[in-house]
Formats: C-alpha cells, sequence, structure tokens
C-alpha cells in the first residue's frame, strides 16, 4: 500500500516536474529534432507521411465500404490523427526511462519530467499532424457545430488520462522488458 510519506513524494515530484517546464519543453523539442537531424525537410515529414497514410486509408477504406470520399476522408483524418496521439504516447511510455537513461545519469531532474517531455514530445507531433486537417476540411467542407466547442476540454481530459496512464505504464514497463513488445501489439490489434 502507498503510504501518505509515498504519496507526498510523488505529488512533489510531479509539482517540481510542472514547475521546471521549460526543461519538458527542452527535452521534448531536443528529441524532436534529434529524430530528423540530418534531414533536409525536418519535422514536416511527420506531416507528409500522416497525409500520405490518411488518403491511401481513406480512399481505399472509402472504396471497400462503398462509401463516399468526401464523406469518410474528414472522418478517418481526425479519427487517424487522434488515434496516433494516444497509441504514441502510450507505446512510448513503456521505453520512456530508458530511452532517456542519458538524462537520467547526467541531470536531476524530478522523475515525472521525463514523462512529461515524452507527452510534449507527441504534442508536437500531433501539432504537425493536425496540419492535415485543414486542407481536408476546406476541399470537403467542415461538419464544425456547437458541439465542437467540447473538444478542447475533452482534450485536456484525455490528455490528464494518458499522463496517469504513461506513469503506471513507465513503471511497469522499467520492471518488465516485455511491456513494449506487449502494448505494441494490442495497439496494432486494437487499429484493426
Amino acid at each position: 500500500m502507498i503510504t501518505q510519506i509515498q504519496a507526498g513524494k510523488a505529488f512533489d515530484d510531479l509539482y517540481r516536474a510542472l514547475t521546471g517546464w521549460p526543461v519538458i519543453l527542452l527535452i521534448g523539442l531536443t528529441n524532436i529534432k534529434a529524430r530528423y537531424r540530418r534531414s533536409r525537410i525536418g519535422q514536416f515529414w511527420i506531416t507528409i507521411s500522416m497525409s500520405v497514410t490518411v488518403l491511401t486509408i481513406g480512399i481505399v477504406w472509402a472504396y471497400l465500404w462503398k462509401m463516399s470520399i468526401e464523406e469518410f476522408l474528414p472522418y478517418i483524418a481526425v479519427s487517424y490523427v487522434i488515434w496516433l496521439y494516444l497509441t504514441g504516447v502510450i507505446a512510448d511510455s513503456a521505453t520512456v526511462f530508458s530511452a532517456q537513461a542519458h538524462y537520467l545519469r547526467e541531470i536531476r531532474l524530478p522523475i515525472s519530467s521525463y514523462l512529461f517531455a515524452d507527452i510534449v514530445k507527441h504534442l508536437i507531433i500531433l501539432g504537425h499532424n493536425l496540419l492535415i486537417l485543414i486542407p481536408v476540411y476546406l476541399i470537403f467542407g467542415s461538419p464544425f457545430t456547437i458541439h465542437s466547442l467540447m473538444l478542447l476540454p475533452a482534450f485536456i481530459v484525455v490528455t490528464t488520462a494518458l499522463v496517469a496512464i504513461s506513469m503506471i505504464i513507465s513503471v511497469i514497463g522499467l520492471r518488465f522488458r516485455d511491456v513494449s513488445s506487449l502494448i505494441s501489439s494490442i495497439i496494432q490489434i486494437g487499429f484493426l
């Protein structure tokens, strides 16, 4: 059972991590930049790759399910962008501490800083992927209604839940290295 002292240390770690948000942002940005360091297009490979994937899936699945592309493509674009955000955070959380081992050895930061930095990385990727929704909704029309205003509060709730899920998975993944493979398999099955 978690004692009050352990719970106090956990909340203190979260508080120190959140007040050190510039470091979290820097680590998240550094992880993205390192991934695309020698590329001419850089981080926009994320957007290009997502555009091709959404277009391909949208056209093929609309044809297979005999739906109009105008109706199906905006739906699949939003769904796939959000799906990749959710699964990216969950999948990376299993290996977040081993991936950030160089920081853990060199810099004394709150442990939860590494989880938040990983979520920042995925928020940046989400930002790149959201760019493809602009042409999709300009071409196929925007189904925005008054209910669309609930997107921001829903996104905040989902991201908060992802933080909690990431904390649990990261601790389990630190102890059991097979968790990463298990989560990847579940995500692939979940997509289909």
